[in-house]
């Protein structure tokens, strides 16, 4: 799993250069935006090789370790 801050482009370049298919899309509350994709790679039959889930918030800072 990845999280992406855009799941449209994510989806977009697996799909459009990769040639990964996208095989669900999950919409967790309810509205038209999804949260999370899954994408199938040409070929195998997983049910999904790759996924990614939308994160909003933007990445927390982690403070350098203390010697």
């Amino acid at each position: 799993m990845l999280h992406v801050r855009d799941i449209e482009r994510s989806v977009s370049f697996y799909s459009v250069l990769l040639g990964f298919r996208t095989v669900f899309r999950l919409h967790a509350d309810g509205s038209g935006t999804p949260e999370a994709a899954f994408l199938r790679a040409e070929g195998p039959t997983n049910d999904h090789d790759l996924a990614f889930l939308q994160m909003d918030d933007p990445a927390a800072t982690v403070p350098p370790p203390q010697r």
